[in-house]
This record gives structure tokens, C-alpha cells and sequence, in this order.
């Protein structure tokens, strides 16, 4: 289980490491020039802020496009990377930001949780003892919020396949493997970052601009390292639970004005033509008999008297997009609960 997880998160970025190259070189590059910044100005927060949030959002792209290529057989991403800021994009974004609460709050408990024990330990030990107890209680506090974090981190690789996961889902699907996500998500790649730096600091001390330019890139190694050790884990996990990793973005989709969309199954019947012909019925009862637009995958209805009232509806994207202006909702009657996942 631990060998084939670890064998799997080194020989799944050497298969790809092709594709990994071109598609994270540029934000790499983007992210390498904001931390230089970031760390050149940390003291004016005017300038550190929007720096440290843009290395966020680079950060983030770099992740999904890893994710993806690592997960998926065909990870439709573009050769150079992800360029976008969409919904995938944003509630990853969301996930970073609820961790950091996470981390905060975790440390909160854990020095709690360890601290009183410390203190009464120091207070019955007596001074020599006191220095060591307070050496393991940061110790301590790390260990605890890393098996939380742990715990709570398949969420990530699970948004990047536009998946729906949230944080006690994770934690409960981690529940039989505390353990070996420690191990796998945060021991391993630990152990190999810090096994590299320790090389790289003694091999290049004497060249301070060499140093940092390979320690940046180590430093989007280590990344990648990390995000493969999770993609591995996670696919582990799901694989035993025998669910299908997909990529879902693949699947053909529904959306109704601004509400979420609608996920298609497979076996879903709908198509451009019956949409079309399902909102031609249901409008055309309430006056919408001036076809304005009738294409391959494009169709607009407009009112026969009122000209800034019309329905739409597009194929786009893998995306049956409908869209409706000053009229009601439609109410598709062909849109079948097996139709949905």
C-alpha cells in the first residue's frame, strides 16, 4: 500500500513530465518573479498583499493543471497551462482560504490540548525539565494540525475534477486511512524536501543569485511533489472504494440563466434538438412565435408583441446554455432525474 503509493507519486510525475513541463513553465516562471517581489517588499503591506494573493492564484493553477494531469487520461488542458479564473478556479481558491482557517484554528486546539498538560508536566518537573517540555510542545502542535491537514485535504484534487467534495467528506473518507495519509501527504514529501534543500544549500552556498534560482525551482518541484503524493493518495482511496475517477468536465452539461448548472449522465437522452423543441411548446403557448435565430447550435425565440422579451438557447462548450429575458423560468419536461448525476 505505502510502496505503491509512493512508487506511484514519483512515476506518475516522470511519465508526464513532458506534458508537467509545458503546461506549469510559464506560471512556474510567474510564480518564481511574485515571490521574488513578495519577499523584496514583505514589509510594505500595500505592495505584499496584492503579490502575496496573485502567487495564490498563480499557485492555484499550477495545482488543478497538476491535479488533472496526474488524474486524468485526458486532462484537457491547454499545452501551455490554465489561464482561466472560472468556477473550478474560484472555489479552489475558497478551499485554500477555509485551510488557512483550518491551520489557525487546529493550532489554537493544539496548543490547548498540549500546552495545559506542558505546563502542569514543567511545573512538577521543575525547571531543567521545563526547556525540554517546551521544545515538544511546538512539536506537538505541528504534528496535530499536519494529520489534520491531512485529513482534510482531499478536497483539492476532488474540486480540480470539478467534483463535489467538502471538508468533513474528506474527513470522513480519510477515517479508515489516517495513517497512510499522514505518511503519504505529509511525511514523504517532507522528507524529500528537506532532503533536496539540505543537498542544494551545501552544493551552492557559494553563489547567493545560483542558489536562489535553483532553490525557486526546487521549490516548484517540491510542489509538484506534494500535489502528486495527494493526487496518488487520493486515487488510492477512491479506487478502493471502487468510484470511478473522472473528469467531469467532459460530461455534457445544463445551464438555466445564472442557477447551477446541471451535470448530464451519460445515458441522459437530452439533446440540442429536443431542448429546442421542448422550449418551442412551452413558449410558443405564452406568444413566442418569432424565430429569430435557428441554427445548428444556436435558437432564439422572441415575443410576437413584445420585442425585449425573448428565450435562447445555445450549445457551447460541452454546455447546453438556456437563457431567458423579463419571462418565466422554463420548465423542461423532458429533464428526467436519471438524466442528472
Amino acid at each position: 500500500m505505502y510502496k505503491r503509493i509512493f512508487l506511484n507519486t514519483i512515476s506518475s510525475i516522470l511519465n508526464k513530465r513532458v506534458v508537467l513541463f509545458r503546461a506549469l513553465l510559464l506560471p512556474s516562471l510567474l510564480l518564481i518573479i511574485l515571490n521574488a517581489l513578495f519577499i523584496k517588499d514583505f514589509h510594505n503591506l500595500y505592495i505584499a498583499v496584492p503579490f502575496f494573493i496573485l502567487s495564490l492564484i498563480v499557485s492555484i493553477t499550477i495545482a488543478i493543471s497538476t491535479h488533472r494531469i496526474l488524474l486524468l487520461q485526458d486532462s484537457k488542458i491547454n499545452t501551455w497551462g490554465l489561464f482561466s479564473f472560472e468556477k473550478r478556479e474560484y472555489e479552489y481558491f475558497k478551499a485554500s482560504l477555509s485551510l488557512m482557517v483550518i491551520v489557525i484554528i487546529s493550532a489554537f486546539i493544539g496548543l490547548i490540548l498540549f500546552g495545559i498538560p506542558t505546563w502542569i508536566l514543567g511545573y512538577i518537573l521543575g525547571e531543567q525539565s521545563s526547556s525540554l517540555l517546551l521544545i515538544f510542545l511546538p512539536l506537538a502542535v505541528l504534528i496535530y494540525v499536519c494529520i489534520i491537514l491531512s485529513r482534510v485535504s482531499l478536497i483539492f484534487p476532488s474540486i480540480a475534477l470539478e467534483k463535489s467534495m467538502g471538508f468533513k467528506e474528506s474527513w470522513d473518507k480519510t477515517s479508515e486511512h489516517k495513517v497512510l495519509c499522514f505518511i503519504t501527504i505529509v511525511i514523504v514529501p517532507i522528507v524529500f524536501a528537506f532532503g533536496l534543500n539540505f543537498l542544494i544549500s551545501n552544493i551552492l552556498s557559494f553563489n547567493n543569485l545560483l542558489y536562489y534560482c535553483v532553490n525557486a525551482i526546487l521549490g516548484v518541484f517540491t510542489n509538484v511533489l506534494i500535489i502528486s503524493a495527494l493526487s496518488n493518495t487520493y486515487k488510492y482511496i477512491f479506487e478502493e472504494n471502487e468510484e470511478e475517477i473522472e473528469d467531469l468536465s467532459s460530461r455534457m452539461t445544463l445551464k438555466i440563466n445564472d442557477f447551477n448548472p446541471i451535470i448530464l449522465s451519460f445515458n441522459t437522452k437530452i439533446n440540442f434538438a429536443n431542448l429546442k423543441e421542448d422550449l418551442k411548446s412551452q413558449y410558443g403557448s405564452l406568444g413566442f412565435t418569432n424565430k429569430v435565430l435557428d441554427e445548428e447550435a444556436s435558437f432564439l425565440l422572441e415575443h410576437e408583441e413584445n420585442k425585449d422579451t425573448f428565450v435562447s438557447l445555445k450549445e457551447k462548450d460541452n454546455t447546453y446554455i438556456i437563457e431567458t429575458l423579463n419571462t418565466q423560468n422554463p420548465d423542461l419536461f423532458i429533464l428526467e432525474e436519471e438524466d442528472r448525476i
